[in-house]
């Protein structure tokens, strides 16, 4: 299972650039979303019915990470899951350093 531990962002952002930078990420990409905390949103991608997962991003001002909560038709077992998974996370990973300048 692909895993997001800590995307490194540039120096100088703040916390609300952040979060509006991973929300502009997860909308683009179809994500739904849920604020729980400063620093924690709750995201959901569904495929029909064929599939859905859900993740925690977590970030302040020097790191995004993105951890896997739950999923369905996915086939998640002893930490293995489908490939499908590990694209949508890279994907949202992508874009999130993309929108962050966090190359």
């Amino acid at each position: 299972m692909y895993t997001v531990d800590s995307i490194q962002l540039p120096a100088g952002l703040t916390l609300d650039a952040v979060k509006r930078g991973v929300r502009k990420a997860l909308f683009i990409k179809d994500w739904e979303m849920k604020e729980v905390s400063p620093g924690q949103i709750q995201a959901q991608y569904k495929k029909g019915e064929k599939y859905m997962l859900a993740v925690d991003v977590k970030f302040d001002i020097k790191s995004v990470g993105i951890v896997y909560k739950d999923s369905v038709g996915l086939n998640y077992s002893n930490g293995e899951i489908h490939k499908t998974y590990n694209e949508r996370i890279r994907d949202l990973e992508k874009m999130i350093r993309a929108e962050l300048d966090a190359f």
